[in-house]
C-alpha cells in the first residue's frame, strides 16, 4: 500500500481477509483457534485494506472496514 495501484491493492487485501474468514470457520468447527492469530491475520488484511482505501480518496469504504476489525473484537496492537 505504500506505493502502485492502491484499488488494486485494497482488493488483494480484501480478497485475503475474506480466505482467512474460511480458515476461521473450519478452525471454530476443528475448535483450534485457541490463540486467535488466523483472526489477527484477518484484522491485519483489513486494516491493510482500510489504509489503501483511505489513501485512495475512499473513506466510506474504510470506515467499513475499520468497523468490520472492531465488531469481531480482535484487539491489533501496532509495533
Amino acid at each position: 500500500h505504500d506505493a502502485g495501484n492502491l484499488s488494486e491493492a485494497a482488493a488483494a487485501f480484501h480478497a485475503a481477509a475474506t480466505l482467512l474468514d474460511e480458515a476461521i470457520e473450519v478452525q471454530q468447527i476443528a475448535d483450534a483457534e485457541a490463540d486467535g492469530s488466523v483472526s489477527l491475520e484477518r484484522a491485519t488484511c483489513r486494516l491493510h485494506e482500510a489504509l489503501c482505501l483511505l489513501k485512495d480518496g475512499r473513506p466510506e469504504e474504510c470506515i467499513a472496514a475499520c468497523s468490520d476489525v472492531l465488531q469481531d473484537g480482535v484487539r491489533v496492537v501496532a509495533a
